[in-house]
């Protein structure tokens, strides 16, 4: 089966004021992608352990490609310890060096890469320079190329933002990150449309999208603006729900959806995953329909 959505970066553990749980973006987003009618692949880097073993087993189970799964035996897999701080947002620790901080080229990734629809990367998988390096060969054929920049302090300067900016098509961010970029030089504006506008410009992006939380999102697509609510839910946390929203608008790019419908059904499927426990909780295609029916009936936007 052809993979649709190819992910890099880090798999790893979240250590959690609620328990363990499975993490790392790349993989948030190719399980999320498979579970919405999609096919995925992730390109990691696990340790020789247990933890690694059950991240294997994890993915296996969850239907996502595991044929770019590396495995180290002289770093460990991943761990990230998660501290919960005001309005249901999360404080990270990532330990390293990790297994995934040394991904190695080879062919058969590029053939993966060249082969999919989107191709899902981060900030924080390019860390170390051995990983950084791998990403940047992988970039040079990847078809459409999607940058999830989710930064984390310490983990990131503005080289390497720079550098991943000019090597992607599709750029996803929240309030705080943009933030960040205009600290730190790499976008400039008064109002946050013009703040995005630039980035696009500058960067020659075709699609920005920027996540505000529980008052929804922002998309700047090659037609305009599209703005779309929030949805007010009990939320259990919050880790994991940027991801889905991700593969929610791929999986409605794919689809041929519009842009509004796309962005809507992103915002609901955040909102779903945020009200469960955990990054990667079951979900379905009519899970989410039944939820974003009840959403209409029940509940105003923010």
């Amino acid at each position: 089966m052809q993979s649709t959505v190819v992910c890099y970066g880090e798999t790893l553990f979240d250590h959690l004021p609620t328990g363990r749980q499975p993490g790392g973006a790349p993989m948030n987003v190719g399980i999320h992608a498979r579970q919405l009618g999609l096919s995925s692949a992730l390109i990691s880097r696990l340790g020789d352990d247990v933890p690694g073993r059950e991240l294997r087993c994890l993915l296996r189970d969850r239907q996502v490609n595991t044929t770019a799964l590396q495995t180290d035996v002289t770093y460990p897999t991943g761990r990230v310890l998660g501290e919960e701080e005001a309005n249901h947002q999360m404080r990270y620790t990532i330990e390293g060096p990790s297994a995934w901080d040394y991904i190695a080229p080879n062919d058969t990734d590029l053939k993966l890469v060249t082969a999919s629809t989107f191709f899902v990367f981060g900030s924080l998988g390019s860390r170390n320079s051995v990983s950084a390096s791998t990403l940047i060969n992988l970039l040079a054929v990847a078809p459409r190329p999607v940058l999830d920049i989710n930064l984390r302090s310490p983990h990131y300067n503005v080289t390497l933002l720079n550098t991943l900016l000019q090597q992607t098509q599709w750029l996803k961010l929240n309030d705080d990150e943009l933030h960040e970029l205009v600290e730190l030089g790499l976008t400039a504006g008064q109002t946050t449309e013009e703040q995005l506008l630039q980035l696009r410009t500058r960067y020659s992006l075709s699609v920005v999208c920027l996540t505000l939380g529980a008052a929804g999102a922002l998309l700047l697509t090659p037609e305009g603006y599209v703005r779309q609510a929030g949805f007010p839910v009990t939320v259990v946390d919050t880790v994991g729900s940027g991801d889905a929203f991700l593969a929610a608008l791929l999986a409605g790019y794919c689809a041929g959806d519009s842009w509004p419908d796309t962005l809507r059904s992103a915002c609901v499927t955040g909102a779903y995953v945020a009200t469960q426990p955990g990054a990667t909780p079951l979900v379905s295609s009519q899970l989410l329909t039944e939820f974003s029916q009840f959403l209409s009936e029940n509940m105003l936007p923010v």
